[in-house]
């Protein structure tokens, strides 16, 4: 009987994926006391329930990388900043933005 073919590695970064729509796509690896966040797509509103769900529960710092999701609306800014003053006031952690586009600033 002939073996299986293998399985392909894991992702060497510890990459993870959350979600992937096919609209989007929100990735993350755990790099020491920061979880970090790649956001890629198109934005759509399912992207802030799947951060409230899944990401920001997790009592960690947070880097988050918008620079490949194009299509940002206010509604994930103003829940980005309200994450942010919650952590701040909460603690030692953080959210940070990683290569913001221009439309964040």
């Amino acid at each position: 009987m002939p073996l299986p073919p293998p399985r392909p590695p894991p992702p060497s970064s510890g990459e993870e994926t959350v979600a992937r729509k096919s609209t989007f796509e929100i990735k993350s690896r755990r790099q020491g006391p920061w979880l970090c966040v790649t956001l890629r797509g198109t934005y759509t509103d399912e992207i802030v329930e799947v951060l409230r769900k899944e990401i920001f529960p997790q009592k960690l710092s947070f880097a988050i990388d918008l620079s490949l999701l194009a299509g940002i609306k206010s509604t994930l800014a103003r829940e980005l900043w309200f994450t942010s003053q919650q952590l701040r006031t909460g603690g030692d952690t953080r959210l940070v933005l990683v290569n913001q586009p221009e439309a964040v600033r």
